[in-house]
Formats: structure tokens, C-alpha cells, sequence
């Protein structure tokens, strides 16, 4: 290659993992962490633009940080100004969404000469929002499925093991696990993990299990010691950490909303269910608890979906093609 893609990036959050994948993977490409409280105010950007032939980025703060002569790919891994995110949003978030967000946003879709999407839900979003009319493409997040893989060991817990990764955020359903756990067998407890932007545990439930903040290079491994994956998000843009875990041989319970539908196949790979509905979840988490062989059946066709839809070596194809395209 004789071109370079640089991708300034808000650290602690899927998206990071994402761009931090590709700089790793695709030559000429680098990377720039930003910290969160930077990026709250774009205009704090500035000083992250660089000289490169193509600034891969988000869409909130990415026409902040093209020059007059780059190449702009700008990349939805998320949505967060339908009516529908709202109403989960707190005032402050809601005043931040309507203003400075909307119109970072606006003047990014504006500057890019490509835009991509994790979902076909946030391409529709994206679409219908901002009234954009020219192709979007649909580049799925993909994991390393030979470190995202079952385990092979021989586990002999009596346990049933549900496991939570995230921030402990309201947004993520992390706020919903204390009532949860309490209407499972004794047999039962949840594990959870502090999350890339998580400061302290919050949570004080004996079968309540913080693992701590753990290392992305380590994640495979919690998953490989669970049995469930509990995903009571809200919103998600795709939903990185149930392919991870379905990658793991894992069956999911999470949300039917956004872009989870795309990736959690109800009553196959797991059960959708609705927004907050605690009854439901507990419902589906204890028919998943009493049938191990329903467990490993619904992993098993993760497992096989991740191979087909969500590869690293998928998304880094559609990433290089889309690249070289630009760059003629």
C-alpha cells in the first residue's frame, strides 16, 4: 500500500477494541487514543488532526479532525438520536444529544467521503435521521474466532455461571442484575466485570461476583469460564459482546431492540426480550439453567454464525476494499 489511514478513536468503549483491531491487522494503519472527556467538546479535537491520506473516525468529532487533502471514512458503531435512545437517556444526555452532538454529527455525515455502519439498524437510523441519501456501508464487527473459540477444558463446577460484560451503566442494564439474581436458583450466581469505563463497584450482592477490570487481551477467558451471557442492554449499535461470547460457544438472553436482532437468533442462539423486562429475562435464564444440552445446542449455532457473519478477516476484507476504493 502507499497510502496511510489514521484513526483517532475515544478510548473505553467497543468502538476503540474495533479501530485498535484494524491497526493492528491492516498495514499503514495507526491509531490515536482520545480520552472521553475530551471528546465531550469537539472543538477540544483540534489538536489530534494529523496528516494522513485517509482519518477513519466517528461521526460526533470527525470533521474536527480531517485536513483539505484526506480522504474522510467515518464509522457509525452506534445511535443515539432517535426518540427511542432518548427515552433511556438521562436530561443531561438528552440536552448534549439534541445540541453539540446532533451537530458534530451533521457536519461529519457532511465532510465524509465514506461512511460505514456496524449494522443494517444503524445504517436505517442514519439514513431516516440525517436524510442521507448515498450509499452506506454495512461493515460488521468481527472478532478473532481462533481466541474467541470454546473451551476445551473439562469444568467441573455444580454452578451454573451467567456472566454480564460491560460498563456498569444504566444504558447496559447493569442496574437490573441485583433484582435478577435474586429470583435465581441458589445454584446460581452472576459474574460481572467493571467495564472499560468503570471506576468502582457499585454493587453489593454476595452472588454478585465482580471480576474486576479486565485486560481486552484477556476477555476470551471469562467467557471460556461461563455457562450464559446476560445482556440486558438498551441500545446497542451491533453488540460486540454477544458475538464475543457466542464466538465462545455461549448462548445469549438479551434485549429485541436496535441491532441485537441481527445478531442473537430468538429461540436458536438465545431469547430476545423486551426492554427491561426483568420477568421475561429471569424466565428464559432459568429454562437455560435447567437444560445444559439446550445450552450447548444454542452455543453451538452461535458458534457456527460467528463463523459465517462476524470474522476478523471478513471485516478487515470490507475495510481494505473500502480503502483502496477511495484511494482509487
Amino acid at each position: 500500500k502507499n497510502y496511510t489511514v489514521h484513526s483517532p478513536m475515544v478510548t473505553g468503549s467497543g468502538a476503540y477494541i474495533v479501530h485498535a483491531t484494524l491497526a493492528k491487522s491492516i498495514q499503514n494503519y495507526s491509531i490515536t487514543p482520545i480520552d472521553p472527556k475530551v471528546a465531550s467538546l469537539p472543538f477540544l479535537l483540534k489538536k489530534y488532526k494529523t496528516d494522513h491520506d485517509i482519518i477513519h473516525s466517528a461521526p460526533d468529532f470527525g470533521s474536527q479532525l480531517y485536513t483539505k487533502e484526506c480522504k474522510a471514512v467515518t464509522t457509525f458503531h452506534s445511535y443515539n438520536l432517535d426518540q427511542e435512545s432518548l427515552n433511556h437517556a438521562s436530561f443531561a444526555q438528552k440536552v448534549f444529544y439534541k445540541t453539540i452532538l446532533t451537530h458534530a454529527i451533521r457536519n461529519g455525515v457532511a465532510r465524509a467521503d465514506a461512511i460505514t455502519a456496524v449494522s443494517n439498524f444503524t445504517a436505517d437510523m442514519v439514513t431516516r435521521h440525517f436524510g442521507y441519501n448515498k450509499k452506506i456501508h454495512v461493515i460488521k464487527n468481527g472478532i478473532d474466532e481462533n481466541r474467541f473459540k470454546p473451551t476445551t477444558d473439562e469444568n467441573l463446577s455444580t454452578q451454573c455461571r451467567i456472566l454480564f460484560v460491560g460498563n456498569m451503566l444504566r444504558r447496559k442494564g447493569a442496574t437490573l442484575l441485583t433484582e435478577m439474581v435474586d429470583h435465581l436458583p441458589k445454584s446460581c450466581h452472576i459474574a460481572y466485570t467493571s467495564g472499560l469505563r468503570t471506576k468502582s463497584d457499585k454493587i453489593r450482592d454476595h452472588r454478585l461476583v465482580n471480576l474486576g477490570r479486565i485486560p481486552y487481551e484477556e476477555i476470551h477467558k471469562v467467557y471460556q469460564s461461563a455457562d450464559i451471557l446476560i445482556f440486558p442492554t438498551v441500545r446497542e449499535g451491533l453488540g460486540l459482546a454477544a458475538i464475543e461470547a457466542m464466538a465462545c460457544g455461549l448462548p445469549v438472553v438479551t434485549t429485541n431492540c436496535s441491532a441485537l436482532p441481527e445478531v442473537v437468533d430468538h429461540a436458536k442462539g438465545g431469547y430476545l426480550c423486551g426492554i427491561n423486562n426483568i420477568a421475561e429475562m429471569i424466565s428464559y435464564l432459568k429454562t437455560l439453567i435447567d437444560n445444559p444440552e439446550l445450552r450447548a445446542e444454542m452455543g453451538q449455532h452461535n458458534r457456527e454464525k460467528v463463523l459465517k457473519e462476524f470474522t476478523l478477516k471478513k471485516m478487515l476484507t470490507l475495510y481494505n476494499e473500502l480503502f483502496n476504493e477511495l484511494m482509487g
